[in-house]
């Protein structure tokens, strides 16, 4: 029971009585439809799109259109021309974030190279060949700091 506003105002709201049982009271569910309305969603660049081989062609395609009107509404149409095609391509990358999260556990399971040891002495340098041939060379100076080899 509601009044002609109420009823205007939340069409199709309605009430369903439950059966009383201790008390006298019968309990009632009050059902209010909330009405929706269509927003669309903002558009988001992805990068990643830039690196897909048609995303240029894709771009070309829409730029190239012949709009008749100003320049900013040639431009914005254009780009809501545009909005459709690259949704569609980012839809055909697939799920990117599933992507991540699979790269990022491969990268953690896998074994880490060791790091070369640091501090002093730790790598020595390549010696010059001739000192590691062994020729007589007057102008190397053997001071025993390399092994022979």
């Amino acid at each position: 029971m509601a009044n002609l506003a109420c009823t205007d105002g939340f069409v199709g709201a309605h009430a369903i009585f439950q059966p009383y049982r201790i008390s006298d009271h019968s309990p009632a569910i009050l059902t209010i439809p909330t009405s929706y309305k269509f927003t669309p969603r903002p558009f988001k660049f992805y990068n990643i799109l830039v690196q897909n081989s048609q995303f240029k062609r894709m771009v070309k395609e829409s730029w190239d259109m012949d709009v008749s009107g100003f320049h900013m509404y040639k431009v914005v149409s254009k780009l809501k021309a545009l909005k459709k095609p690259l949704r569609k391509l980012l839809y055909n990358e697939g799920n990117i974030h599933d992507k991540v999260v699979k790269l990022r556990h491969e990268l953690d399971t896998k074994p880490k190279a060791r790091a070369p040891p640091q501090g002093l002495g730790a790598t020595r340098p390549t010696p010059p060949p001739s000192v590691m041939s062994g020729t007589s060379n007057t102008n190397v100076v053997d001071l025993g700091l390399y092994p022979d080899s």
